[in-house]
């Protein structure tokens, strides 16, 4: 296996994990108000009604939406963990990760306390380590 074939798997199986669902969302959803509901009256409400109207009209509606990935996805998605955990080195396996997350590869420098040019390093050499072990 080629090291451009390991870089594409690591990026499919960050992109697989950011499509799971998330059960905790709920816990995470921000700050909920639990005062009751302001009454309005007849002239607010018409305005809100009114103001609602414009900005579906200037923006309409934008739900996400959110992909569940196919059981194949997941699959490699796995196989992909195990291949991070056969690098002994922990820091390159989380540059390793980081990297095919998408994190620029400036944050992951500042991150490391490394150059441009050590991060690539630990990275290829990563990358290098699960291709030279998957043949």
């Amino acid at each position: 296996m080629r090291t451009a074939e390991v870089k594409e798997r690591l990026r499919e199986a960050a992109a697989t994990l950011r499509q799971q669902p998330d059960p905790d969302r709920r816990y995470r959803s921000g700050l909920q108000s639990y005062w009751p509901a302001t009454v309005q009256t007849s002239e607010e409400e018409a305005f809100t009604v009114e103001l609602l109207r414009l900005q579906s009209q200037i923006a309409p509606d934008k739900t996400q939406v959110r992909y569940v990935p196919d059981p194949g996805a997941v699959d490699r998605m796995y196989q992909a963990f195990k291949w991070l955990l056969d690098i002994p080195s922990i820091r390159t396996r989380k540059i390793l990760w980081m990297k095919a997350a998408g994190v620029p590869t400036r944050i992951v420098a500042h991150e490391f306390g490394l150059s441009g040019n050590g991060v690539r390093y630990h990275a290829n050499a990563g990358l290098k380590k699960i291709a030279e072990s998957r043949g």
